[in-house]
């Protein structure tokens, strides 16, 4: 099973960078996909979503102040995660 990642950690990253960096990889590899507003518990709620295509589900979000403290992380983080293959 192959599963794709992307974090982006910079002061001014937020939900829309991290989907349009999604976006733009579903539209070169042609992968249909559905994103629904669903809370994780170390995602900021509101800012959060399920991703859903062929392949499976995975999550899409900003990652929670709390999460970040507790790794020792002081830039804001977004992230994603899908299984593709």
């Amino acid at each position: 099973k192959n599963t794709l990642c992307i974090m982006l950690s910079h002061a001014k990253t937020d939900f829309t960078e991290i989907k349009s960096h999604f976006e733009a990889f579903c539209s070169n590899f042609g992968i249909e996909f559905e994103l629904k507003e669903k809370q994780f518990e170390f995602l900021i709620n509101g800012r959060s979503a399920e991703i859903s295509t062929k392949f499976g589900k995975g999550f899409i979000g900003e990652i929670s102040s709390e999460v970040l403290n507790n790794f020792g992380i002081k830039t804001k983080t977004t992230v994603l995660e899908l299984p593709i293959m």
